[in-house]
């Protein structure tokens, strides 16, 4: 799901920006059997989903920045 995606795009760099050290994600994987089951940034069978590579894109272009 491509929500996910554009929800770490706008969150991530709001919170960097108020100066949070650091972000966790607290879903790896969607949960078949949870109420927010799709919050994961890899799908139950293990397939990346869009999430992943914005949370990764996200993370490297902040530590670029983080680096004198």
């Amino acid at each position: 799901m491509l929500w996910e995606a554009e929800y770490l795009r706008t969150v991530l760099p709001f919170l960097l920006g108020l100066g949070v050290s650091r972000v966790f994600w607290f879903d790896l994987y969607d949960d078949r059997t949870a109420r927010a089951r799709f919050w994961g940034l890899v799908r139950a069978d293990g397939t990346p989903k869009p999430a992943l590579e914005a949370y990764r894109r996200l993370i490297a272009d902040h530590l670029k920045r983080q680096t004198p």
